[in-house]
């Protein structure tokens, strides 16, 4: 409806927060833009209407066989590839192609893959084309694939003619996220005693995880937190198979306010089987607590929600904003080799009497040396400090306003958070 030459803002507003919204322009039902708004909020467009291109084929969804984008070296696979063309044009194109190239972090060329020549893409349409030949990492570090379409004639739209795919292959890391957040989501304040988001997992050898870790946005002081591993067997999440201690936050966490990696020990490691899928869970219990997300190449069916009303549900059933994945990764072998991953395994303790009148006893089953007892309020306000060695202390709540508290040990390389109540 509008003449070659106009220009237009596309005003959008999404006030419902179920996920992101498309629009498209089309001259003579060929796409010509597309733009997504984000989840929740106002986004303005502008655009020019412009003549439609006579030769103009698009190179979309470059695909790589795998939905992971951290994979431990040792389970690297051999990659197969796949990109989907498409003549944005007003004529037909010929011998349309998609070439591939795998680059380093440097920027080298480690190898190259092609697709066969399509001999006529007719106008208006798209193809699924496959490249070869495969390609099987060697080396830890950022592998690049870079997508290129061509054709016989002077394609006279270059913005659309590449896609491109990133893999960290790391030490121990498995990720379904590309390194990247672009938001965070948890269920909610008041959605069960013990409300928990997934995603599945699967590793193609027998591998130990002996850790997880997760991007916490905005955590809330006092609130509790831990990880685990549930079992698939009937298609759904079944048993809880693994799991970490319990994190209790503390304002240390929250400095900064943009929320901070979490790496938690399993109380004892858990060997995957190959080809099996398991789901590594964060366990919330009060407040909402805020896993970082991105929504690049999310698999449908992957990710997993359960709250006490409505038990377990694939997530993207409850709303496309669920339909993304979670900085949330399993951690195999040994120590985590990631920069922004800080290893931290909890102190286990008895400590009692809880609730108590007072005095509280914290009881190691080993000693420290020289570790810092913290006691903090629930608002995060530091209500005493002391260095103590042994294996048995006394920390005294006397004087304190009734009310909960959070006691932390810390020894240099692990902690302990625990929760204790005066009355």
């Amino acid at each position: 409806c509008f003449t070659v030459g106009t220009c237009l803002d596309l005003h959008s507003i999404d006030d419902w927060g179920d996920g992101s919204t498309q629009f498209d322009i089309k001259v003579n039902g060929v796409t010509l833009y597309t733009y997504t708004m984000g989840s929740l909020g106002t986004d303005v467009y502008n655009s020019c209407v412009t003549l439609q291109p006579t030769f103009d084929m698009a190179t979309d969804s470059g695909t790589v066989g795998t939905p992971y984008r951290l994979v431990p070296l040792n389970q690297a696979t051999a990659l197969t590839f796949g990109a989907n063309i498409e003549n944005k044009g007003i004529s037909d194109v010929t011998n349309a192609l998609v070439g591939l190239g795998i680059i380093d972090a440097g920027g080298n060329v480690l190898a190259t893959a092609a697709s066969t020549p399509v001999a006529t893409l007719t106008a208006g349409t798209n193809q699924n084309v496959t490249l070869s030949p495969g390609y099987t990492a060697t080396a830890t570090g950022v592998y690049g694939f870079v997508f290129v379409g061509a054709i016989n004639e002077t394609d006279e739209n270059g913005a659309n003619d590449t896609s491109f795919v990133m893999i960290n292959y790391t030490d121990t890391v498995l990720g379904r996220d590309n390194n990247t957040a672009t938001g965070a989501l948890g269920i909610g304040a008041g959605s069960g005693s013990n409300a928990k988001l997934g995603q599945v997992y699967s590793t193609p050898v027998n591998d130990s995880v002996t850790s997880i870790s997760a991007l916490i946005s905005n955590p809330t002081i006092g609130d509790t937190v831990k990880f685990s591993i549930y079992d698939m067997n009937g298609g759904t999440p079944n048993a809880e198979v693994a799991t970490t201690m319990e994190h209790i936050f503390v304002d240390a966490d929250t400095v900064g306010g943009n929320g901070f990696f979490l790496t938690m020990m399993l109380t004892t490691p858990f060997e995957m089987q190959a080809n099996t899928n398991y789901v590594v869970m964060v366990n919330e219990y009060a407040n909402s607590i805020g896993i970082a997300t991105n929504n690049v190449d999310y698999e449908m069916g992957t990710n997993w929600v359960f709250w006490d009303a409505n038990g377990w549900s694939i997530a993207e059933t409850l709303g496309a904003a669920f339909a993304v994945n979670y900085v949330l990764r399993p951690n195999f072998g040994g120590p985590v080799n990631t920069s922004s991953i800080v290893e931290t395994e909890m102190i286990d303790a008895n400590v009692y009497p809880n609730p108590t009148n007072g005095n509280v006893t914290v009881e190691l089953a080993e000693a420290v040396n020289n570790a810092t007892i913290t006691v903090y309020s629930v608002e995060g306000v530091i209500v005493s400090t002391e260095v103590v060695s042994g294996s048995t202390f006394n920390v005294n709540l006397e004087g304190l306003n009734n009310g909960m508290y959070i006691i932390e040990l810390n020894n240099g390389s692990n902690k302990g958070v625990y929760r204790v109540t005066k009355k």
